[in-house]
Order: C-alpha cells, then sequence, then structure tokens
C-alpha cells in the first residue's frame, strides 16, 4: 500500500494521507489472497496444517481488526465521507424494493423485517393524516 499510493500521489492533486494509507492497510483484503494461494499448494504432508493456519489468522484478522477498525480511524481523525441525502432516483428504488419484498413476504405467509415495516410506516402515515 505504501509503495503504490506513493507513486499515485505523485500523479494526484490531492494526495493520499499516511493516516489513510495506514487505514487502507490495516483493514486489507482479510486473507483471499492467502487462502487461494494455500489451496493451490500441491500436496504434502502438512498442506492441512497450512490452510488451517492460514483459516485462523483470516479468522483473527477478520474479528479482531474489523472490531477495532471504527475506533482506530475515530483516534487518528480520518476524514470521513460526508452523508448525502439519497436522491429522488434512489429513495424510490428504495421504497419500491421495501413495497416489493413487503409483498412477496406476504405471499408466501412469511412475516420478515419489510412486512412490519411497511405496517409500522403504513400506521403512521395514518395516524398523521388523521391527525391534520
Amino acid at each position: 500500500v505504501l509503495l503504490l499510493t506513493a507513486v499515485v500521489n505523485k500523479l494526484r492533486r490531492n494526495a493520499v494521507t499516511f493516516r489513510d494509507q495506514f487505514i487502507i492497510a490495516y483493514g486489507g483484503l482479510r486473507g483471499a489472497i492467502c487462502f487461494s494461494l494455500v489451496f493451490l499448494i500441491d500436496d504434502f504432508p502438512k498442506k492441512r496444517l497450512f490452510i488451517t493456519t492460514t483459516i485462523v489468522v483470516i479468522l483473527f484478522t477478520v474479528f479482531v481488526q474489523g472490531m477495532t477498525i471504527k475506533p482506530l480511524v475515530e483516534l487518528l481523525e480520518v476524514k470521513k465521507k460526508k452523508g448525502a441525502l439519497p436522491t429522488v432516483s434512489e429513495e424510490i428504488h428504495s421504497r419500491l424494493l421495501d413495497h416489493l419484498l413487503a409483498g412477496i413476504e406476504d405471499v408466501v405467509g412469511y412475516w420478515g423485517q419489510h412486512y412490519w415495516k411497511d405496517k409500522l410506516v403504513t400506521y403512521f402515515i395514518i395516524i398523521v393524516y388523521y391527525r391534520l
């Protein structure tokens, strides 16, 4: 990460800071490449040990580094993307999918999160409508 960002920073107007580089390196890919490489090793007596060790390291990075990344980002005061309001198109698609999934859940007889969300939204709309 450090070498690539050093090259990229020469070409960019807004350079990637060292804090950002550290967070990128700390986040990583969580062992996808390691697992595929160790799985592709030719058979030898200790191959299962290598696979098990790789899985343990991957699980460690997923859980330990995954749980500590947010406090680390806050500690290093990394600039975060500001949350923008969704566009009209995004809002329409989101509501359409919510209603579609609630309808599917109603047809199959399964009441999941979309069913109850749809019912609560409808209930609150009725309350607001009758109070006005």
